[in-house]
């Protein structure tokens, strides 16, 4: 068992929006959530890669998926 100090504030949001009944159910469903997201985004990085490969063949520019990756992230955030 693991403790920790979590803000309350966030952990009153989470359980809001989640309609969750108690901290510790919120707080597991962000880890849950959390962890969905990074192998999704794990694997759309595996499959923009493979794209840009089959668009540029050898004449790939040097870290070309890296930037689109990054410029994606960017718009996400302002989103």
């Amino acid at each position: 068992m693991l403790t920790i100090t979590i803000d309350d504030e966030l952990v009153s949001q989470a359980r809001k929006l989640g309609k969750h009944k108690n901290e510790a159910e919120a707080i597991i469903a962000a880890l849950q959530e959390y962890i969905a997201r990074r192998e999704k985004s794990s694997s759309l990085d595996l499959s923009l890669q493979d794209w840009v490969s089959e668009l540029y063949g050898a004449k790939k520019p040097k870290n070309v998926v890296e930037t689109l990756i990054a410029e994606r992230r960017q718009e996400a955030y302002e989103a």
